[in-house]
Formats: structure tokens, sequence, C-alpha cells
């Protein structure tokens, strides 16, 4: 779970970064890398927020 979160934390920033050096070089580049960033960091919130409920639901239910 610590390395899960600590990837979210990194990929945060790398998004923030990404929006940074967008904003500053005005480059679509790092716009574009800060998108696919975002998308990752959606997943890794994702899998995180299922594997919290789910073990929730497992304990619940268990099969």
């Amino acid at each position: 779970m610590f390395l899960l979160r600590a990837a979210l934390a990194l990929f945060g920033l790398a998004v923030l970064v990404g929006l940074l050096m967008w904003v500053l070089t005005s480059e679509r580049v790092y716009l574009r890398w800060a998108g696919r960033l975002a998308l990752v960091l959606l997943v890794l919130a994702l899998v995180w927020l299922g594997v919290i409920f789910g073990s929730r639901l497992l304990v619940l239910n268990p099969l």
C-alpha cells in the first residue's frame, strides 16, 4: 500500500511539473506528457480505491 501511495504522489508531482513546463515554455509536448501522466494517475487512484473497498467487501461477504 505504501508503494501505491508513493506512486500516486510521484505521478501527481510529475503532472504538476509537466503543466508548469507547458506554462513556462508554451511547448505542447509537455501538455501531452502531463495528460498521459494524469491518465496513469487516474488508473492508479482507481486501483487504490478498488483495493480499499474491495477488501472491505470481501471481509463483509467471505466466499
